[in-house]
C-alpha cells in the first residue's frame, strides 16, 4: 500500500518519507534484504537539509541482520566522515560491524578493523569518535588480542583503558557504563597475565577486583577463571576452594551451578578419600538448582562416582530415576549404558542378572 502511494506522489519529499517508513516496515517485518535496497535509495533520495546518519545505520543494520557483512562494510568504508550529522551513527555502526564480525568467528578481522579505527582516531582527534564509544572500542581491542593469541597486548591496552578511565568525566559516561568498563579492564588485565603464566603479577588485580566492584559480572567470573588456572597449575585443592566461595559468595549468580559442578570435578580428581565431598557438592547443585540444565550430569556424575566406589546397586537405582525423570533427554543413552554396566559388574555367575544387562 505505501508502496503504491510512493510511486504515485509527485512531491520528492513526500517520496521520501514514504520510502524511509515502507524501508522501516520491511525492516520490523524481518526482510532485511529489501529493507537494505529501499535504505540505501532513500539516502541518494535525501531531500536538502535532512540528515543521512539514522538512514545509514539503518542501511548498515539491515545488511548486517540479513547476514550480508561484506556489504556492510563496503558500506561503513565509503561513507565520507565529514558528512553532517553522520559521525555517532556511524561509530554505532561500526560498532554492530565489528561485533558481527567476532561473532561469525573473524576475531582477527574484527581486531584489525577496531585498531584502524583506534589509530585514525590518534591522527585526527576531531574527527567526532565520541569518547565513550572510544572507551568501549578501547576494552573490544584488548578482548579481541586474547581471543587472537596476543595476551601481551591485552595487557599493554588494559593498562590503557585503565589509565584512559581514570580522565574520562562523569558527563562522558554513566556511573554504570563506567564501572562496567573498568571491572571490564581490571578482568582483562587478569585473564592476560594468567596466559602469560604471571599469576603472582594478577593477584593484585584480582584483589582490586573483587574489593572494589564485587557486584559485577566481571568480579564474580575472575572465581572461576582464577580456579581454573589453579586447577592447570594441579593445585585441586585452591581450584575446588574458589570455585565453592563463588557459590557461596553468589547463589544467584547464572554461574554458581558451573562453579559447583566444577568444584565436584576437582573433589573428584583429589582421589577417592574425597568422593563424599565431590557427592556432597553434587547434591547441593540439585537442592539448590532443581531445574537446572545440569542437574542430569550431576545426578549421572555422582551414578559414576558410586560405580568407581564398587557401589553398582547404588549406582544403578541413580540411573533408573535419571531415565525416569528425564526420559527426553538427548544423553539418556549414556544413563541406559551406565546402568547395563553395573548389571554386569553385578552379575557374576547369575545368568538372569547377566541376562537382563
Amino acid at each position: 500500500f505505501l508502496s503504491r502511494i510512493r510511486d504515485k506522489s509527485k512531491s520528492a519529499q513526500e517520496r521520501f518519507l514514504l520510502g524511509v517508513q515502507l524501508a522501516d516496515c520491511h525492516f520490523l517485518a524481518g526482510d532485511y534484504e529489501n529493507a537494505a535496497t529501499l535504505y540505501e535509495t532513500s539516502i541518494k533520495e535525501v531531500p536538502e537539509g535532512h540528515e543521512i546518519g539514522v538512514l545509514a545505520f539503518q542501511h548498515v543494520l539491515a545488511l548486517l541482520q540479513g547476514g550480508n557483512l561484506e556489504e556492510a562494510k563496503a558500506v561503513l568504508d565509503k561513507l565520507n566522515p565529514e558528512t553532517r550529522g553522520l559521525a555517532d551513527h556511524r561509530w554505532r555502526a561500526e560498532w554492530n560491524l565489528i561485533t558481527r564480525l567476532r561473532g561469525a568467528g573473524r576475531a582477527e578481522e574484527a581486531f584489525s578493523r577496531v585498531r584502524h579505527i583506534l589509530k585514525s582516531r590518534e591522527s585526527q582527534p576531531k574527527k567526532g569518535l565520541p569518547v565513550n564509544l572510544t572507551l568501549r572500542l578501547q576494552w573490544l581491542e584488548a578482548h579481541l588480542a586474547l581471543e587472537v593469541g596476543r595476551p601481551s597486548e591485552t595487557s599493554q591496552n588494559a593498562d590503557n583503558l585503565l589509565e584512559a578511565l581514570k580522565t574520562a568525566s562523569e558527563d562522558m559516561l554513566e556511573e554504570k557504563e563506567a564501572e562496567n568498563l573498568l571491572a571490564g579492564a581490571l578482568l582483562l588485565k587478569v585473564q592476560a597475565l594468567l596466559a602469560l603464566k604471571k599469576y603472582k603479577e594478577a593477584a593484585p588485580f584480582i584483589r582490586r577486583l573483587r574489593e572494589e566492584h564485587p557486584g559485577t559480572s566481571f568480579a564474580q567470573r575472575s572465581y572461576l577463571l582464577e580456579a581454573s588456572y589453579h586447577y592447570q597449575a594441579d593445585d585441586l585443592v585452591k581450584a575446588q576452594q574458589l570455585s565453592v566461595e563463588l557459590a557461596d559468595l553468589f547463589p544467584e549468580n547464572p554461574l554458581a551451578p558451573i562453579a559447583l559442578m566444577e568444584a565436584a570435578q576437582f573433589a573428584e580428581k583429589r582421589g577417592s578419600e574425597k568422593f563424599d565431598k565431590a557427592h556432597e557438592l553434587l547434591e547441593r547443585l540439585y537442592r539448590q538448582y532443581p531445574n537446572h540444565e545440569l542437574v542430569f550430569y550431576a545426578r549421572l556424575r555422582q551414578g559414576h562416582l558410586f560405580r568407581k566406589s564398587n557401589q553398582f546397586g547404588t549406582a544403578q537405582q541413580i540411573y533408573a530415576n535419571l531415565v525416569n525423570q528425564f526420559p527426553e533427554h538427548p544423553e539418556t543413552h549414556l544413563a541406559l549404558l551406565a546402568s547395563a554396566d553395573c548389571q554386569l559388574a553385578q552379575a557374576g555367575d547369575d545368568g538372569v542378572r547377566f541376562e537382563v544387562a
